[in-house]
């Protein structure tokens, strides 16, 4: 939308004359041939500049400008006095004081008139860009205040839900694994009083009983866990990962010495993580290292390097391999690679990890190559925050 030239003067040549030079000009041009004229329009229109006469009869410019800069509506419009007259100091500093931006004086220069329009209509054009852009923001911040108002409520939920299912799980874990104690117990109970009097097929059945019904137990316990690491609230602190790294080698002690293997390590840093989770994610890849090895004895790395702004962790192992269409299939829940005659487990360790890394923020991939061994790696974000990343 164009904006509009306001030409305030009783004399049409003049009016005509400076709609001559402001023709080319983009830009409405409005006319008024009084004071009054002039200020019902500026009452009735969006005016970029106005171009004033100063004497005219029953209302001069004076009095015109006077009552315009006392309407809240009009008090903003530029005004400049055109005149043939009055080019003494007095005079000028009056139509200054009464609210004027600048004065034209007869004979006028067509270069300086369209100067001094052009200079006005391009401070309208930019205050009216800046008042849609304010109204833009204004739009925007109000849609961002309710998005964010929806956001909080949806997380506050979020954490009771999380709190619901947390206290669900613990107390389906405790009411599931109660009867399944009860089972296994009198499972052994039998199988240890009646041993020698059985038939070899009821032996073996009792012996698959007490496997399924173990195995069930630990995957109750896995399934805990695994809801603990995406559900419980992070609790962010400065770790030192070696000291992590130790504590975790310490509970798998008699699993490597049972394989024979070894752990290669190199310094890890301190970071800021949730030190229970991360000990997870550690027992789970060394464990696996360990339990996946194949016929080989274990050799597992542990190191970290810095990659930009992010650890990236490794734990590697000389075991079989991975094949590459199983390399995301992994991190699923209950994937195996293997049944559980020939490697017992649960298929929760890896999801475990990945929702570890995760909730820190970072990512967790595996390399692998075919007889040559598995290397895991996650990342962990060098500007975790003290409370935590929550996904």
């Amino acid at each position: 939308m164009k904006p509009n030239i306001l030409i305030v003067d009783d004399k049409p040549e003049n009016v005509l004359a400076l709609e001559g030079l402001l023709r080319e000009e983009d830009a409405n041009i409005i006319t008024a041939n009084s004071g009054n004229e002039a200020l019902a329009l500026l009452l009735d229109k969006e005016v970029a500049v106005t171009l004033m006469d100063v004497q005219m009869p029953e209302m001069d410019g004076f009095e015109t400008v006077s009552l315009i800069r006392q309407n809240r509506k009009t008090g903003h419009i530029p005004i400049i006095f055109v005149t043939a007259i009055n080019k003494e100091e007095k005079y000028v500093s009056q139509g200054y004081e009464l609210g004027a931006v600048d004065y034209l004086f007869k004979p006028l220069q067509p270069s300086v008139v369209r100067s001094k329009v052009r200079a006005f209509l391009e401070l309208y054009r930019q205050k009216e860009e800046l008042g849609q852009k304010t109204v833009e923001l204004e739009k925007l911040n109000s849609a961002l205040f309710q998005v964010n108002a929806k956001l909080e409520v949806s997380l506050r939920e979020l954490r009771v839900l999380n709190h619901d299912l947390e206290q669900f799980t613990s107390v389906a874990s405790h009411d599931l694994k109660a009867p399944l104690r009860t089972i296994s117990m009198y499972l052994s109970l039998i199988e240890n009083k009646y041993r020698g009097n059985l038939d070899a097929d009821v032996g073996e059945y009792l012996r698959f009983a007490v496997t399924g019904s173990n195995r069930l137990s630990s995957l109750i316990n896995d399934l805990l866990l695994y809801a603990k690491a995406g559900n419980r609230q992070m609790k962010c602190e400065d770790v030192d990962v070696n000291s992590i790294l130790s504590n975790v080698l310490q509970d798998l002690k008699a699993s490597l010495e049972e394989a024979q293997g070894r752990v290669e390590k190199t310094e890890l840093p301190i970071i800021t993580g949730d030190p229970t989770q991360l000990s997870q994610c550690f027992q789970n890849l060394i464990q696996n290292a360990i339990k996946y090895r194949g016929s080989k004895r274990p050799v597992i790395g542990v190191g970290a390097t810095l990659s930009g702004n992010e650890w990236r962790f490794y734990v590697s192992d000389n075991g079989p391999g991975i094949p590459k269409d199983s390399y995301e299939k992994i991190f699923q829940l209950f994937h195996r690679l293997h049944s559980c005659e020939e490697v017992d487990g649960s298929g929760i360790g890896l999801a475990i990890c990945r929702r570890v890394a995760e909730r820190h923020g970072g990512r967790i991939w595996v390399e692998s190559k075919p007889g040559k061994g598995s290397t895991f790696f996650f990342t962990i974000p060098t500007n975790n925050q003290k409370n935590g990343t929550t996904h």
